[in-house]
């Protein structure tokens, strides 16, 4: 049976394969019993641990297994059981789609607003942590997941030819299932080829390997996230997870510059350019100055 794209998130609690399906067709199974009840927010939240225990599952794996959730049908079609998923957003209500529909929003997510204070935010992060520094930088100067940064290994980055194939994360594929390229500004060559040359023999040939000490195989995501909430402070900007201050603030400053939202989707790995025109609110040809003339209306008497 063929486990894809996050469900191998399993693994990592140390689950079998028929484990991972179990849970997920439960936990799918209360998904849409809190839809049909309207309880959808209290599930969401945690609240509400009577439709838990229902299924099976204890308080303290119940907000932990949601990621399971959307393995369901597709663990069905698989099996042969279903030739649909009856969860895709074309066979669903829209009333159902509006309730379920991902919270994450570009237009209402923080990201480094001045492309000066994330050199700052790397200086900050590198003088604390040089490997966590480096993975900072790979992800705000090409785009790349915090898990893909993890994941990324020296074999899969061409130096020469200024190219990083993103070929998988820590949890195993990306997100989008398909490998992408990512191209490599001069700021991040010259510090790709001074890590190197300090590192020549990398763990596991992981360019940002787990910190000294560590019983980790990847570098731990909770210590950046903690480094990068503390050099945000000690730089003087709000408070920004490695998500916001790297592959978001990449995105949001990549539009502000006038690039192609097409080429963006390409770096990022969208699946469809639809997720990717998010961003569009940042161009900056969207306030011409013949606009902003028209609209100006003089106070003086």
């Amino acid at each position: 049976m063929e486990i894809r794209k996050g469900w191998e998130k399993g693994r990592s609690n140390n689950l079998r394969a028929d484990e991972v399906k179990e849970r997920a067709i439960r936990y799918s199974l209360i998904g849409l019993k809190a839809v049909a009840l309207e309880q959808q927010e209290a599930l969401t939240n945690g609240r509400d641990f009577d439709l838990g225990n229902q299924a099976g599952f204890s308080h303290t794996c119940f907000s932990t297994d949601q990621h399971y959730a959307p393995a369901a049908p597709l663990y069905l079609i698989d099996d042969g059981v279903a030739t649909k998923n009856p969860a895709s957003a074309r066979e669903l209500p829209k009333k159902v789609r509006k309730r379920i529909k991902p919270s994450y929003d570009p237009r209402k997510t923080p990201f480094v607003e001045k492309r000066e204070d994330i050199g700052r935010l790397f200086q900050a992060l590198y003088a604390e942590s040089p490997t966590v520094g480096v993975a900072y930088a790979i992800s705000a100067l090409a785009g790349l997941r915090p898990g893909e940064v993890r994941a990324l290994k020296w074999i899969n980055i061409d130096l020469a030819g200024r190219k990083i194939y993103v070929r998988e994360s820590v949890e195993g594929p990306t997100k989008s299932g398909d490998g992408r390229v990512a191209p490599i500004v001069g700021a991040l060559h010259a510090l790709l080829v001074e890590w190197q040359t300090k590192n020549p023999e990398p763990y596991r040939g992981l360019v940002c390997p787990p910190m000294r000490g560590a019983t980790r195989k990847h570098l731990d995501e909770h210590t950046t996230g903690k480094l990068v909430r503390k050099a945000c402070e000690t730089i003087g900007i709000r408070p920004l997870t490695f998500y916001m201050a790297g592959r978001h603030s990449f995105a949001s400053h990549w539009v502000l510059a006038g690039n192609s939202i097409e080429k963006l989707r390409v770096i990022l790995g969208h699946s469809t350019v639809t997720v990717t025109e998010r961003y569009a609110h940042l161009r900056p040809d969207l306030f011409p100055e013949a606009d902003i003339q028209r609209a100006d209306i003089p106070l003086a008497a």
